[in-house]
């Protein structure tokens, strides 16, 4: 996969896909990963979408503690599994409209706090101000 050239016109399908999860999440819609990295040759495009954990907890019905713990160990319980199904869906969502291989994810706002954002960088995709 070739390496989008960004900045991305607010025309572009990644940039218009980015609007509608941001309508469907209600918060910003960030490109994180290889795109935004010196690797030439990305093999995807990593999309996520940072919410609250009050709100994680309320959407995913997932306590975070318990989150972060199964995302560490792998003994998931059926929260978890919905978290990744709805991931899922929305990559999926994501490549057939734009023609990408998307890698979309929901976070709660601790796990972001924990990628520091000089090494790893975000760049918002949707255009709400």
């Amino acid at each position: 996969m070739n390496k989008l050239e960004l900045p991305l016109r607010d025309d572009n399908l990644l940039i218009r896909w980015a609007n509608r999860m941001r309508t469907y999440y209600g918060h910003p819609i960030y490109l994180v990963g290889s795109q935004l990295s010196d690797k030439t040759n990305p093999t995807d495009v990593d999309v996520v979408c940072i919410i609250p954990d009050k709100e994680f907890s309320l959407r995913f019905q997932v306590s975070i503690g318990d989150w972060h713990q199964e995302r560490g160990c792998y003994i998931i319980s059926e929260s978890y599994w919905e978290w990744t199904d709805r991931c899922v869906k929305d990559s999926l969502n994501g490549m057939r409209y734009t023609k990408l291989k998307i890698d979309f994810k929901v976070y709660p706002e601790t796990l972001d706090l924990v990628y520091r954002s000089d090494i790893f960088p975000k760049l918002k995709l949707d255009t709400r101000k």
